[in-house]
């Protein structure tokens, strides 16, 4: 069911609030190719490419990419959810780090 929710979304947010980040869910999203808003703190910059364009640091910011996000096209979200499902794939699978 969790994979289905997945699958089925436009596109993700996360949140930070002081000790808590929601890392795993992200790479989940992430891995069945769905843009993330994200706050550009700890290890979500990690997580996309250099160029991602959905970090935000502010309140402001948020608001403004989360608006752009529900109005954008379907070939943004699909080119940025392709970036990020290969980063993600590439960074962060068993596969990735198997070295035998």
């Amino acid at each position: 069911d969790y994979h289905n929710k997945l699958d089925s979304l436009r596109f993700g947010v996360s949140y930070h609030i002081k000790y808590s980040m929601w890392s795993m869910s992200v790479l989940d999203m992430l891995m069945h190719g769905k843009v993330v808003l994200m706050p550009n703190l700890n290890a979500f910059p990690e997580m996309v490419p250099d160029d991602y364009p959905y970090l935000f640091n502010n309140a402001t910011e948020f608001i403004q990419m989360f608006r752009h996000l529900q109005d954008c096209t379907d070939a943004e979200l699909l080119y940025w959810g392709d970036r990020v499902h290969t980063y993600a794939r590439e960074r962060f699978t068993w596969e990735a780090h198997d070295h035998n």
